[in-house]
């Protein structure tokens, strides 16, 4: 439950820019068949040190079978089978999916969403980090917030 509200929390603090930004990355990537250098300009400003994201990456599906296109970052938390798992679950989805991934000392929001083009079926990833107290600030007007 706490997943799912955390998740709830990130995706309502800003849905619009995952659906933009990472969205509007994989829609770029099915329109040019996959090419890396659009998706990694189309992500570089979400990118970076300071955030929102610290890890992205390209996924081709093809018969169920997702492949790496690119990846861009600190590295991605997700186990193979996890990210080969949320993929396959993205690939049919209308909108974002959202998921906790956990490693050592870290604990991030991973984000996946389709987007298909003459080329074929793509999906954007990206890993948005969390503090490991799995305690984020929610603003005083969220729907989450607690009464005072």
């Amino acid at each position: 439950m706490q997943t799912q509200l955390t998740a709830d929390a990130i995706a309502a603090a800003d849905p619009l820019y995952v659906e933009d930004h990472l969205g509007g990355a994989a829609s770029l990537a099915a329109a040019t068949n996959g090419d890396v250098s659009v998706f990694k300009k189309a992500m570089s400003g979400s990118v970076t040190a300071s955030g929102p994201f610290a890890a992205a990456s390209l996924w081709r599906v093809t018969a169920g079978a997702p492949r790496l296109v690119t990846a861009m970052g600190a590295g991605s938390l997700l186990a193979p089978a996890q990210a080969a798992a949320l993929i396959r679950r993205a690939e049919t989805a209308t909108t974002f999916l959202v998921t906790e991934v956990t490693g050592p000392r870290a604990l991030r929001i991973a984000y996946a969403i389709p987007a298909t083009g003459p080329g074929g079926t793509f999906v954007a990833l990206a890993e948005q980090p969390l503090p490991v107290s799995r305690r984020i600030s929610v603003p005083a007007d969220s729907p989450l917030s607690p009464p005072t």
